[in-house]
């Protein structure tokens, strides 16, 4: 083989290695692309939660309040009973089993949405006001379109009398959504609706806060107390190779006579 022919080949190697590195990053960003379109398309909806719009009377007798109504007085007072009374209002039941089904169309946390709400706006005491209150996942997956409604009732979260209590909410316009902002607010819990990456991101932080103020100070210092304690090289001499032993010692050769040179 000629030299000639031998360059030629190598060419046509480069040529092949550079199209095999190119075909297998560009197979990786489409793979990549390809699992945050689905990321993204299937988690989207967790940006957003299902409300449900509540006419809730705010009447001071039930809330026990004593003395002016202050800041205070509205934080330290007892929301439940106010908060169930007016949500069993928003559709007849007929004994205990059903308003169950009725509260459990809404998050747990509606007691203190209420509150949150009464305390934002404090001139709605002995006012009836309209409050969107998160509904529980059940309700918020059915109105996502991700429940199935044609299994039987045995075989579903959401009974009958639930769909049908939903489909009255929806005609009147009380199913609304809104950004899910509990999702970067709270932290872990048991019910999905009010799950969020909060405390998490708080982690992840105070982790990286804390490994910056540990590893910064000695990152600052390190070359200081090499200069200043040139024994502690021997941890680091020991696994150098010969060459680069050499390199270092003519390297603190020529610093040594500069210095001598300067004085």
């Amino acid at each position: 083989m000629t030299k000639e022919e031998r360059l030629k080949k190598r060419h046509n190697a480069e040529k092949r290695f550079r199209f095999y590195g190119l075909l297998s990053v560009s197979l990786a960003v489409i793979f990549v692309l390809v699992l945050i379109q689905n990321i993204v398309s299937k988690g989207s909806s967790a940006f957003s939660r299902t409300t449900i719009a509540a006419d809730i009377s705010f009447n001071a007798d039930l809330l026990e309040i004593e003395g002016p109504i202050t800041k205070q007085s509205l934080e330290e007072a007892e929301f439940y009973d106010l908060a169930v009374e007016s949500i069993l209002k928003i559709y007849p039941s007929k004994d205990s089993k059903e308003e169950r089904q009725v509260l459990r169309l809404f998050s747990p946390d509606y007691e203190y949405e209420i509150k949150r709400y009464l305390i934002k706006n404090p001139d709605k005491i002995n006012q009836v006001a309209s409050v969107e209150l998160t509904s529980s996942d059940d309700v918020d997956q059915l109105n996502k379109g991700n429940f199935p409604r044609d299994l039987p009732e045995d075989r579903r979260r959401v009974s009958n009398f639930q769909l049908n209590i939903y489909d009255n909410l929806v005609e009147e316009g009380k199913i609304g959504k809104k950004f899910n902002d509990y999702f970067f607010s709270k932290g872990d819990s048991r019910d999905p609706e009010l799950a969020g990456i909060g405390g998490s991101l708080m982690g992840s932080f105070f982790t990286i806060i804390i490994c910056l103020i540990l590893s910064f100070p000695i990152w600052i210092v390190s070359p200081s107390i090499i200069l200043a304690f040139p024994k502690i090289y021997f941890w680091f001499w020991f696994p150098l190779k010969k060459k680069k032993k050499i390199k270092i010692i003519k390297k603190n050769l020529e610093i040594k006579i500069l210095a001598s040179i300067h004085n």
